[in-house]
């Protein structure tokens, strides 16, 4: 007998429950909602990047039981493809903190599937630099109001400091009578 191929809900529910179980609060919740909302994003724009014989099991399944079709019959390379996705608009939260645990388990998931022997390292390069893309320019807008309010204080900084060394400069001049 082979061993059966996982599906994108097993890898999630592995992977997934793996990082809720070490968050707590807050960030368990934000899990969640990320999980649901990357479940959404497969369902809805999942079958953009399949291929005709994939479409058409899909197709056969929704038939069956619509709700978490996709998840329930592709595997870890379809997840892989549908990653960019996720971390686009409409699909990248806009909350910081939100968009932050969404990056962070995009990445996980992708890192997990590419340790894990699903899918073939050959031939994947494209697909792994457009995840790894995905996730540096989401963080790179993520840290963008951070970044320039460390710019603004350090502008503000120097403009202090050269108003003092003008006053110092001006006070030790000899003064005039």
């Amino acid at each position: 007998m082979t061993p059966s191929v996982p599906t994108i809900d097993d890898i999630l529910g592995h992977v997934i429950h793996a990082e809720r179980e070490r968050a707590t609060g807050v960030k368990r919740r934000r899990i969640d909602l990320v999980e649901s909302l990357l479940r959404e994003c497969l369902e809805t724009d999942g079958e953009r990047i399949l291929v005709e014989p994939d479409r058409v099991l899909l197709a056969a399944e929704r038939q069956f039981e619509p709700d978490g079709a996709f998840t329930r019959t592709m595997h870890a390379e379809d997840l892989l493809f549908v990653l960019p996705l996720f971390l686009t608009s409409p699909w990248l939260r806009p909350n910081h903190l939100e968009q932050r645990v969404q990056l962070d388990l995009a990445e996980i998931l992708a890192t997990a599937v590419m340790r894990s022997g699903l899918v073939p390292r050959e031939g994947r390069q494209c697909i792994l630099m457009d995840i790894r893309g995905a996730i540096d320019r989401g963080r790179w807008e993520l840290y963008r109001a951070k970044r320039e309010r460390q710019r603004m204080r350090r502008a503000a900084q120097e403009t202090a400091m050269a108003e003092r060394r003008a006053a110092l400069v001006e006070s030790l001049r000899p003064r005039q009578r």
